[in-house]
């Protein structure tokens, strides 16, 4: 075209082009955020329920942590006599053995079931047997779990509540890392069966539902199972040297210095700590004893948290080597 080059273009047809190819593109791309956002949606309800499970295994207190575990040791026992038990059957032919097996294996170490005691639970036969069958399952389980806690007791006291602790959060924490990795590979799969003329959103929810409670099963039985197999190893105190050890591994992470604070809010923050651990028990997680520094006003490093623990006289810092744990503890 002739003229200037510093001229404008100006056209109403072109404009009006322009216009509608733009409608188009940002209609795209909404129609492709909002159905992100329903997929997302559904992981994001999932991961409120895992965040307050795990909200309760580190603030909850320990009465409301072992009432946790007591009552998924019962749902345990009556899984297992569902799994096993055909009520239809005469009872010659339930599986004596092999539920005699799994139940002692289930109670590592603290009591062992018999097929007979088992068979004798369950005489009354039918649906009847199998229900008292349970219920005498669910005594032995609440049991076998009273003395195993007595057991960990004995090896430091105290040492039960940490225990529950830990274990709970190492379960919650390996199954949903592995349930994130199957949501994203439902997700994949879900989008396919569009071809099959199936909703990819429904199929999403419904394979994710099965899977989500499915990972809540393994939480629940494999945190019971885990403190029945769980040794305790002695814990030692954490001598100077290794104290600059555990430092060093966590001295990357930011500045290791406390702030500045004065010695009234240092103080609040040890009485919180010292009263935590007298109301709770003797031990806790560093992690957990870090999170109450935090709430009493005494943010730092994880390394100067471990250097102010360490110096303070009420307290001390017990050490198991092998899982290369740290809990704090009232001195004795």
């Amino acid at each position: 075209m002739d003229g200037p080059a510093d001229v404008p273009l100006a056209s109403p047809l072109l404009s009006g082009a322009l216009d509608e190819a733009q409608k188009q593109v940002e209609s795209y791309f909404f129609g492709i955020r909002k159905e992100v956002y329903k997929f997302d949606l559904v992981l994001d309800q999932q991961r409120q329920v895992i965040y307050a499970l795990r909200r309760r295994a580190l603030l909850d207190d320990d009465e409301g942590v072992s009432a946790s575990l007591r009552a998924w040791c019962e749902e345990s026992m009556t899984e297992l006599v569902q799994e096993l038990v055909q009520p239809g059957q005469a009872l010659d032919s339930w599986p004596w053995p092999r539920l005699a097996q799994k139940t002692s294996a289930w109670f590592t170490g603290t009591l062992a079931v018999t097929p007979e005691q088992l068979r004798q639970a369950a005489s009354a036969g039918g649906q009847q047997g199998a229900d008292d069958l349970a219920a005498w399952l669910r005594t032995e389980g609440l049991l076998a779990l009273e003395i195993k806690e007595a057991a960990i007791d004995a090896d430091a006291p105290g040492l039960r509540h940490a225990v529950r602790r830990q274990l709970l959060l190492m379960q919650v924490d390996k199954f949903w890392r592995r349930h994130l990795e199957n949501m994203d590979f439902l997700k994949q799969s879900a989008k396919l069966r569009s071809y099959g003329q199936r909703e990819p959103l429904v199929e999403y929810k419904l394979e994710g539902y099965k899977a989500f409670m499915g990972m809540m099963g393994r939480i629940r039985r494999n945190t019971v199972y885990s403190l029945f197999t769980f040794m305790p190893r002695p814990l030692r105190p954490v001598s100077e040297e290794r104290l600059a050890a555990l430092c060093e591994s966590v001295a990357a992470e930011v500045p290791a210095a406390l702030p500045e604070v004065d010695v009234k809010l240092r103080s609040s923050a040890l009485g919180r700590v010292s009263e935590h651990l007298r109301l709770q028990g003797s031990l806790a997680p560093l992690g957990l004893v870090s999170q109450l520094l935090e709430e009493a006003g005494l943010p730092g490093s994880r390394a100067a948290q471990l250097r102010w623990l360490h110096a303070c006289d009420e307290l001390q810092l017990l050490e198991d080597e092998f899982a290369q744990a740290v809990y704090v503890g009232l001195r004795v």
